[in-house]
């Protein structure tokens, strides 16, 4: 049950998503956000339901499916569905660039959608194509997906650029000086530290828990965690089951197939069948890597990247976007707040993109 209390704080403030990939059914299936499909993590009524103000909206292309350059035309398909998405429903959401523009649609009553990309494999090795993403609205990029590419190592595969490459070092300077967000999640150790030594601004985490809490390959050290803070950045929880609850993480690092995260929009039959004996966390889980996290790096510096879209089960309590008001409640019960609230919920990510992209 959500105290008034926590509805309260929850519906007047401006909450943040950092990571969806629900824009993938749009366009491999033909779906619309604006309708409440069954299944749907993300759509605009779940949105409004769970007090979601701004959702952004990655591009990704699978790099086992695409080339890179087959991922710039695909990447550039996802930007337009989102966009075209705002345009045949102006009355509900429109596309925001910076924090005033989200502030500003709060004001109004409307969702806000931002565009980012998800894979510097993304780009093509070229940083004309990085420009333009950044002209047509993406405002941060993930350096890397979980593969390795030319010039970045991703965190399960082989490396081949002891962390970045001479260019990749050129691409993090690159969006340094076009306001662009630099996405650590999913990078190798070594790129991310080689990041950190380059980067003059504040960096994300987009989606990404604490291994202190469960030791799967894509949660961050403590180290990591506390630089990010440090250098005035944010790590957002994410509410990946297996990158949660350390259980679960062993009982799926002993199965073939990863039920949770085996499938993407382009697949047949999207969602994988449940496994038996799986133990899925809760919410409350969530909220420990919140904790966690706060405590090592500070309040300032943690936020909220579902992941929601591609991921085939979630945390009990937090089955769509419109379950957010229990990380409310349950950050209440636990003694943060209202105004920390607020910061966990979008003021972090809200200040780094100001600082990176300005007003």
């Amino acid at each position: 049950m959500i105290t008034q209390q926590a509805r309260d704080v929850h519906f007047s403030s401006i909450v943040v998503d950092t990571h969806s990939d629900d824009i993938g059914w749009v366009v491999d299936r033909g779906e619309e956000l604006a309708e409440d499909t069954d299944g749907r993590q993300v759509t605009f009524p779940k949105m409004r339901q769970g007090g979601v103000t701004a959702q952004f909206f990655a591009a990704w292309s699978n790099p086992q499916r695409f080339s890179q350059v087959a991922a710039v035309r695909r990447t550039i398909d996802f930007i337009d569905a989102v966009r075209q998405t705002c345009e045949r429903n102006g009355d509900q959401i429109e596309m925001a660039y910076t924090a005033a523009d989200i502030r500003s649609l709060k004001a109004e009553g409307k969702l806000a959608a931002v565009v980012c990309v998800e894979g510097g494999h993304s780009i093509d090795d070229d940083l004309g194509v990085l420009r333009a993403y950044y002209g047509l609205g993406a405002r941060y990029m993930t350096l890397t997906h979980n593969n390795t590419n030319n010039w970045a190592d991703g965190i399960a595969d082989e490396p081949r650029n002891d962390g970045l490459s001479d260019f990749g070092h050129d691409v993090v300077r690159e969006m340094d000086r076009i306001g662009m967000i630099v996405d650590i999640s999913h990078v190798a150790v070594k790129t991310f530290w080689d990041t950190m030594e380059t980067t003059e601004n504040p960096v994300m985490a987009s989606h990404s828990n604490a291994s202190s809490l469960c030791g799967h390959v894509r949660n961050m050290s403590d180290d990591q965690i506390k630089a990010v803070g440090e250098g005035n950045g944010v790590v957002c929880a994410t509410f990946v089951p297996e990158f949660v609850s350390e259980g679960l993480r062993r009982q799926i690092d002993g199965l073939e197939t990863d039920p949770v995260m085996a499938f993407d929009t382009q697949q047949k039959e999207p969602f994988a069948e449940p496994v038996k004996g799986l133990k899925l966390p809760s919410y409350e889980g969530v909220v420990d890597h919140i904790d966690h996290m706060v405590e090592v790096a500070g309040i300032d510096h943690v936020g909220l990247g579902s992941d929601f879209g591609v991921i085939g089960f979630t945390p009990t309590g937090l089955e769509d976007c419109s379950k957010f008001p229990v990380l409310t409640g349950e950050m209440l019960s636990r003694g943060y707040s209202d105004a920390d609230v607020r910061k966990v919920l979008g003021g972090n990510v809200l200040r780094v993109m100001e600082d990176v992209i300005g007003q």
